[in-house]
């Protein structure tokens, strides 16, 4: 609430770098009421610090998600709720994020977890509305992301983006486009 201040704000924004690398590094606390406290405080912060800053945390949970959470379903939900936080409460700021986050949410909607699922699920709903939606916006986006992640060491990875990959093919109603037809080869 202090970041909303104008003053604050403007001090806040110029520590975002430091700050959001700070809070993203508490995300590993073993505690989940930290772990929520550190998410919402990064959130606010993403909302007013600068964008490379905020580009610089999304990356951290991407990488995070892909590094720690490709075995580890509690990393998943940890980068869920954080990517939550940011769309709900840094919301204005998260739109020019959407291509990073919303591929990755895509397949992370499709997680066995259900913590994770659910987190992740919100995150798209946030951002993409509806799943035809997302998929004639983020199209490209999406395709690029699950076709790397079925190439991952992980089975939990290549389950999540094999079950994607049907669900983007089934939402792309009306044929298929440029983009799904770089998927056919791949099943």
């Amino acid at each position: 609430q202090l970041a909303a201040m104008p003053a604050v704000s403007a001090v806040v924004g110029k520590h975002s770098s430091k700050l959001l690398k700070a809070l993203a590094q508490a995300l590993s606390d073993r505690s989940p009421v930290i772990r929520q406290a550190m998410a919402g405080a990064a959130a606010r912060v993403a909302s007013v610090g600068k964008e490379g800053a905020v580009e610089e945390y999304v990356q951290r949970l991407r990488d995070m998600w892909g590094e720690r959470g490709a075995e580890d379903a509690a990393a998943r939900a940890v980068v869920g709720m954080a990517m939550k936080e940011l769309c709900v409460n840094a919301a204005d700021v998260m739109k020019d994020f959407y291509p990073q986050v919303l591929p990755l949410a895509f397949v992370a909607k499709m997680d066995a977890d259900t913590a994770a699922q659910e987190l992740f699920t919100q995150v798209w709903d946030e951002g993409a509305g509806s799943t035809a939606a997302g998929v004639r916006v983020y199209g490209e986006e999406l395709v690029e992301s699950i076709t790397t992640l079925l190439q991952s060491a992980s089975w939990h990875v290549r389950r999540m983006a094999a079950k994607a990959a049907h669900a983007w093919v089934k939402a792309a109603a009306g044929g298929l486009t440029k983009e799904g037809k770089r998927l056919l080869p791949l099943f």
